[in-house]
């Protein structure tokens, strides 16, 4: 009987990503299944791999064939085009009494996770077989598979354990499209979440905006993330609606960063006394810059934030455009603040292009208010 390709898990050690793929779902309700791909099967599951734990290791992934039986061959998987996992073997494969090869160990050759940053990748391999070296490949079978790469292993809430069809907590292929998508091609986590704050903020078709109604609740981040919610909608659902504010932004920045490896938190800066007063800004899905809900003050603002949420971090606001350099200097340019440390009054940074000149000691960070919002 010919060689025939019976099952490919990229997945093969849950417990470790260095020599393999994350361990990763495909949302709330849907586990990944492994083998993630196996023959005959219509839905193949995605893999993922975090580049930083894979260019430092052997990465292999677990195939299993079957064929004549007491036989051996060799095979090779050869790239239809070019693509970051590269070519497999030539490599034997011995099968057993049954025709069944077990499990067989298939070291990616030449992968080129280095260039590939932050990105989702079409894979296909064409797989042939030869009785020995003066044979012709005999191609057996095609496969197609969709890997997703990232910069390091998830940060939370994302976990990698436990590995468990109910653990809603590991990264999500439905995140990984989106936010690979918004990040693609970067190569630093500084860049990868800041292209994600741009990304958000720049939201088209009416799909978010910021709402003054009633105070501007949170919609998609109380208490927790509706991450399941926030995905239906940039797919043209209704999910919670349009409605957003600066908690559900700096949620939906914080937690798609971090599914590509960045450790960014969400916090809130305000004052317990008083609110502070904001410089002319426009809100995400608001056509011009005003005065913010026409009051042109803030109760508080909530930001992902890197590091410790303090005034040395790096924050990423989504949810407001400025003006830069903050007053008095000019000329002012829109910036989306991205990248950007919080900032002493006066330093030129987030904090005075986000609070007007006379409320800037007011418009104070507050560390012990920073959390990462469970999704689901």
């Amino acid at each position: 009987m010919p060689t025939q390709l019976v099952s490919l898990t990229f997945n093969h050690n849950p417990l470790s990503a260095r020599d393999g793929a994350l361990n990763i779902r495909i949302n709330a309700r849907r586990p990944v299944q492994l083998p993630e791909w196996v023959t005959g099967r219509i839905s193949q599951s995605p893999a993922a791999y975090a580049v930083e734990e894979a260019i430092t290791s052997t990465v292999f992934i677990e195939g299993r064939f079957s064929g004549n039986p007491n036989s051996l061959v060799n095979i090779r998987a050869v790239p239809v085009s070019p693509h970051v996992l590269g070519p497999i073997g030539p490599l034997p494969i011995g099968f057993g009494p049954s025709g069944d090869s077990g499990p067989v160990r298939l070291p990616l050759r030449s992968p080129n996770f280095i260039l590939s940053g932050v990105n989702e990748h079409e894979v296909r391999w064409v797989w042939s077989e030869r009785a020995n070296e003066m044979d012709a490949w005999v191609p057996f079978a095609e496969t197609s598979h969709r890997i997703f790469t990232v910069l390091r292993t998830p940060t939370r809430p994302w976990l990698q354990q436990p590995f468990v069809d109910g653990n809603t907590q590991l990264p999500w292929a439905d995140v990984l499209q989106v936010a690979c998508v918004w990040a693609r091609g970067t190569f630093s986590l500084r860049e990868a979440a800041s292209q994600i704050t741009l990304a958000l903020f720049a939201t088209e078709d009416e799909r978010l905006r910021y709402s003054c109604t009633a105070g501007a609740p949170s919609n998609y981040s109380f208490q927790d993330f509706d991450c399941t919610g926030f995905l239906e909608r940039m797919s043209g659902g209704f999910g919670r609606g349009p409605n957003v504010n600066c908690s559900d932004c700096a949620t939906i920045v914080s937690t798609f960063s971090n599914a590509v490896g960045c450790d960014l938190s969400q916090s809130r800066m305000f004052n317990p006394v008083t609110p502070f007063a904001v410089n002319t800004l426009q809100l995400i899905g608001q056509p011009h810059f005003g005065a913010v809900c026409g009051f042109g003050v803030f109760n508080y603002h909530e930001v992902a934030w890197s590091g410790g949420c303090t005034e040395a971090d790096d924050v990423f606001d989504a949810c407001v455009a400025v003006f830069a350099p903050a007053a008095p200097l000019l000329p002012l340019t829109v910036v989306i603040p991205s990248g950007i440390p919080f900032g002493f009054p006066n330093q030129g940074f987030y904090r005075d292009l986000l609070a007007a000149p006379g409320a800037r000691s007011i418009c104070q960070a507050r560390p012990m208010s920073r959390q990462r919002r469970l999704v689901f």
